[in-house]
């Protein structure tokens, strides 16, 4: 068992060497580039100021996403909109930039940003974070549900040359 403790040890230590030339900047800076309403402010928001943001964003976004928070109980729909800002956020970082690199570093630093929502919260100055840490603890969540996330949406920015989409819909899964 301490060798495979190890060895996740090691390819967590590797992954973090990776990113190092990332985390010498501040995080919050590390947004350039990204659409202006995304950019991290220069103070840390409150809770109440954070969630107020994920709910202009899940509540006035383009999309009529929205209309499913009328369906759920108070109580719950400050977790949905901070997950849905998280989402939305993430979206945008890579469909909504000037190039395929930028978003490809917009996505890269939104995951530090991540890890540092649950390795040091006090430290997350970006409403989405502020928000979702409290859903994070109520609900459990891993955080690889949000890296994995994440990743489909740089897979998105890696173009195969020779590949097409397939025009095949996607069947549900079957109950």
């Amino acid at each position: 068992m301490t060798g495979q403790a190890d060895q996740i040890g090691q390819a967590n230590q590797a992954e973090l060497a990776s990113r190092e030339p990332e985390t010498t900047r501040p995080l919050a800076d590390s947004l350039s580039g990204a659409p202006t309403e995304y950019l991290t402010p220069d103070y840390q928001p409150t809770l109440d100021e954070a969630r107020a943001w994920c709910n202009q964003l899940a509540t006035t976004h383009y999309e009529n996403f929205h209309v499913a928070t009328f369906f759920l109980p108070k109580r719950v729909r400050p977790h949905f909109e901070s997950l849905y800002a998280f989402c939305r956020v993430s979206d945008d970082l890579g469909d909504e930039v000037a190039d395929t690199h930028t978003a490809l570093r917009l996505l890269q630093t939104w995951g530090l940003m991540l890890d540092q929502c649950y390795d040091s919260p006090a430290d997350s100055r970006h409403p989405v974070f502020v928000a979702l840490r409290p859903t994070i603890e109520a609900c459990d969540l891993p955080r690889t549900l949000f890296h994995d996330l994440l990743r489909a949406f740089q897979q998105d920015q890696v173009k195969t040359p020779g590949t097409k989409p397939s025009t095949t819909p996607a069947t549900p899964p079957t109950p």
